[in-house]
């Protein structure tokens, strides 16, 4: 395990090899009480988005500002085919409020927390993102299907707290039986494929925000946008945002 602390005592980013280790940044110790929040962010690095990435750099700072003492976020990558990496790109978790003996200490506490959000996202973009994502090639598929079950997976040790899933992608799914470069599902073949369906993740009380859906052609967008309202939707997602600037995100 590698620590880097970005303002001691502040915010700790933490990379472990697993999604099984994933969860140990949500348990913790007292983990009920210190986590309001729990941030999963799926970084579509596939071939197809290799000349929009930049688009997500606002939706990234959106999700950054916008967390509170006690949340927790992680980002891991959407890569191609069997290629969702276990290993996350980025871990970030904030301290809570309650070990504060006053108001004093709460308010001060609140604003080493907002200048260690602005300085850990220019860190991010900085050394990660511009480093690791924003040029790289990127696989000629992209498996988001798999990288969606990666995220659900993340969320199962804490089945009390506020659980939200961001995907920035464009969501064309082009792997296996499901390619929607050669066939964009109409409402009733996205039934079809939903209903033959057995293994959804467990999204259940999870909130998903999608930002980056692209198609040239409007009409295959909204139906793209349809078959993955209702997967996500079957996969137990209590509420589906489609929300390119992320500007919903609070």
């Amino acid at each position: 395990m590698r620590s880097v602390k970005i303002i001691p005592g502040i915010i700790i980013l933490v990379v472990f090899s697993g999604c099984e280790n994933i969860n140990k940044i949500f348990k913790g110790d007292n983990a009920e009480k210190e986590m309001r929040r729990e941030v999963v962010v799926l970084l579509d690095v596939t071939g197809s988005t290799k000349d929009t990435r930049g688009d997500f750099v606002y939706p990234m700072e959106r999700i950054f500002k916008a967390l509170n003492p006690g949340d927790a976020l992680i980002i891991l990558k959407i890569e191609g085919m069997r290629e969702v990496q276990l290993k996350p790109l980025f871990e970030l978790e904030l301290p809570s409020l309650e070990g504060a003996p006053n108001q004093y200490h709460k308010d001060k506490l609140k604003r080493q927390v907002e200048r260690s959000k602005v300085d850990t996202f220019n860190y991010f973009i900085n050394n990660i993102f511009n480093k690791k994502v924003a040029k790289v090639e990127g696989s000629n598929f992209s498996d988001l299907i798999g990288a969606i079950k990666l995220g659900a997976v993340c969320f199962k040790v804490s089945q009390d707290r506020k659980k939200v899933l961001v995907i920035l992608s464009d969501m064309i799914q082009d792997t296996g039986d499901l390619n929607f470069e050669k066939v964009v599902p109409d409402e009733k073949l996205t039934d079809s494929i939903i209903s033959r369906t057995s293994d959804f993740p467990d999204l259940r009380g999870v909130t998903v925000y999608i930002a980056g859906l692209k198609h040239e052609i409007r009409e295959k967008k909204e139906k793209i946008a349809l078959f993955w309202r209702r997967y996500l939707e079957r996969a137990g997602a209590s509420e589906v945002i489609f929300d390119d600037m992320l500007i919903s995100f609070r």
